[in-house]
């Protein structure tokens, strides 16, 4: 790393110099040294010189003129202190020169640079790299790896802000430049890099494409953000201006803050919630989850154990606008899916009466969700689909209070019924039995909530890019109050920004800074796919589903979809739809008594139909137009 330029203002003496930097020019040990013995040296001359100077003065004066101010010093008075003056001037400009020979040239007679002037001690003395990959395994924080590999990102810099910090084995190479490695950093292990750190902080960083990023590192109180500057218009000329987060180089903010009527809405609505809703619910679920785990919630109440293993439920939320999605989840996952577990949450009596006759555990109650549309949304974001998002918050925190943990998922998933696993099987501590060691990671047990990668990479959901329509919650003290708190914001927040899952997202981040909550994104797994698979990687789903080189996953997602047409008509082309056409429209469904829904609806096959070239699918659908213009055919 370049060093910086040093401050070259001119320095009058020797204790202006002190006073202005707080100490000599070299702040080592070794450079101090000298200049102590030289100091004491030239105050031991002038004072013993003025001694013998002033007590020979004073026997050769007359005693009347003892006190007279104005007699002249002698001529070797002036001489002795005019050389020694001479030579504290001689010997500052020597330390000078030699102080700017070391630290503003690269090598100088042997000489080696400073990586950070003395200017910058307070919060860097040195640095080193170490290999990428190799920290970010020692240091697990559960982030997401980058889609795109990149050779220019194989090494994390590493800033040692205190000398004690420093290996003791590499404290040159760490401290100063060299000719022999071109300037650059050693590049050590983790375990020597980090063998004297007390203390380490992680910064993440990827400057958009857009934006001509610097980064600046301020020796001041410790703070756990980041505040940003942008320059705002289309004058690249115009000044840095404070800006939050989620603001765009186009001068989109995608976290504006909620306005006076959304937030007096989540006013009325907490206080609806906290008075009557939710200890209603706890009440009447509270023999549900026993009744589904086979343990008492007091027990699991009592276990403060942050680390004890817990019963989970699967939480499902669905209206009626969504009732032929979670119809089809039942139907996919047929005879051989354990369901047991699961519980849906409804929003409204219809979608009640819908999932019991589907054989599922659910649940209703006005006063939570009387608000929620029934209708399904329209478009992504839309009021209905926000509405919907407040139902998921509500899920997962009510669970929460009765001990359990929660896996969560979306009515669009689909799981696959022919692997002989159970989704819950991937987040049981130690594994599921059916679980290949190359898929289980040990290391999800140290993780409070466990997340599919959502495969997105902007502002929105940074910095774990989950996807909140499949994530697994272990209930202890940290996770139920970050959904505690997203309660507190759910219903203003949320309503701003249309997503629960950028919301979400948010929080994770400010909690795992103040609180140490633990996020683990699940990137890339072998057994989770989702919108990202389904449309930015279509070599692996040719490999899967028309090659048939690669086995198919446990479970998919049907996420990243603009609507709820878009959704089925993606999943029918996948195979994935096996709800009989007389049950089509939810409203009909709703019409069917609850012992013939089952017979009525599931298909014994996936009904499989094209909808579009361009999108992948179990079948050719190359007659059929592309629903993206430009893209190629899946099939050719």
């Amino acid at each position: 790393m370049p060093s910086f330029p040093r401050n070259r203002r001119q320095q009058p003496s020797l204790l202006s110099s002190q006073h202005a930097r707080g100490g000599f020019p070299n702040s080592s040990k070794q450079a101090r040294l000298p200049w102590f013995i030289w100091t004491v040296f030239l105050v031991a001359i002038a004072f013993y010189t003025g001694l013998i100077l002033g007590t020979s003065s004073a026997m050769s004066q007359h005693p009347l003129q003892s006190n007279n101010n104005n007699i002249p010093k002698s001529p070797s008075e002036e001489g002795i202190q005019m050389e020694i003056e001479r030579r504290v001037q001689e010997e500052l400009t020597k330390r000078n020169q030699q102080s700017s020979l070391s630290s503003d040239t690269f090598t100088v007679s042997g000489k080696k640079q400073r990586r950070f002037p003395f200017e910058t001690e307070n919060f860097a003395v040195g640095a080193a790299l170490v290999d990428r990959q190799e920290f970010v395994s020692t240091f697990d924080t559960g982030g997401p790896p980058p889609l795109q590999p990149s050779g220019k990102n194989q090494q994390v810099y590493l800033l040692y802000q205190t000398a004690a910090s420093i290996p003791n084995k590499h404290k040159e190479a760490i401290q100063f430049a060299s000719s022999d490695s071109n300037g650059l950093p050693p590049v050590l292990d983790v375990p020597t890099a980090i063998s004297e750190c007390t203390s380490l902080n992680i910064i993440y960083t990827k400057p958009m494409s857009s934006l001509h990023q610097c980064v600046a590192i301020v020796g001041q109180y410790e703070s756990n953000h980041i505040l940003r500057y942008m320059r705002m218009g289309d004058k690249p000329k115009n000044p840095l201006e404070r800006v939050g987060r989620g603001m765009r180089p186009n001068g989109i903010n995608e976290f504006p803050p909620p306005n006076t009527k959304l937030q007096e809405h989540n006013w009325q609505q907490l206080v609806s919630y906290f008075t009557n809703g939710l200890p209603q619910a706890k009440e009447e679920l509270k023999p549900i989850v026993e009744r589904m785990t086979g343990v008492k919630t007091s027990s699991l109440l009592k276990n403060n154990d942050e680390n004890a293993s817990r019963p989970a439920i699967i939480a499902m939320v669905s209206n009626l606008g969504q009732a032929d999605l979670l119809t089809n989840f039942v139907c996919t996952a047929g005879d051989k899916m354990d369901l047991s577990r699961v519980l849906v949450f409804c929003t409204d009596e219809e979608t009640l009466h819908i999932a019991q006759g589907l054989g599922l555990n659910a649940y209703y109650n006005d006063v939570l969700f009387g608000e929620v549309a029934s209708r399904a949304a329209v478009a992504f974001g839309d009021q209905i689909f926000v509405s919907v998002m407040w139902a998921k918050v509500v899920a997962v925190h009510v669970l929460q209070q009765l001990g359990v943990d929660v896996l969560f998922q979306d009515a669009d998933v689909v799981w696959n019924p022919d692997m002989n696993v159970h989704p819950l099987d991937l987040f049981t501590i130690g594994g599921g039995a059916n679980i290949p060691e190359h898929v289980f990671t040990d290391n999800s047990s140290e993780f409070d909530i466990l997340l599919v990668d959502d495969g997105a990479r902007n502002v929105m959901f940074a910095p774990y890019a989950g996807n909140s329509g499949f994530y697994y919650v272990r209930t202890n003290d940290r996770t139920k109050w970050l959904f505690t708190s997203f309660i507190y914001i759910a219903g203003d927040l949320m309503y701003r920004v249309k997503s629960h899952q950028q919301v979400l997202s948010n929080l994770m981040s400010e909690h795992a800074t103040t609180y140490g909550l633990r996020v683990k994104t699940m990137s890339h797994h072998p057994y989770l796919f989702g919108g990202y698979e389904y449309n930015s990687r279509t070599s692996l789903m040719k490999d899967v589903y028309r090659y048939k080189k690669v086995p198919k996953p446990l479970l998919f997602h049907m996420c990243w979809t603009q609507s709820h047409v878009h959704k089925k008509a993606f999943m029918k082309q996948m195979g994935f739809w096996q709800v009989n056409p007389q049950c089509a429209d939810t409203q009909a469904i709703s019409q069917i008594s609850q012992e013939d829904i089952l017979s009525t609806c599931c298909a014994a096959e996936p009904l499989v139909e094209c909808f579009y070239s361009d999108k992948p699918s179990v079948i050719p659908c190359s007659d059929k137009a592309p629903l993206d213009k430009g893209k190629h055919d899946f099939w050719k």
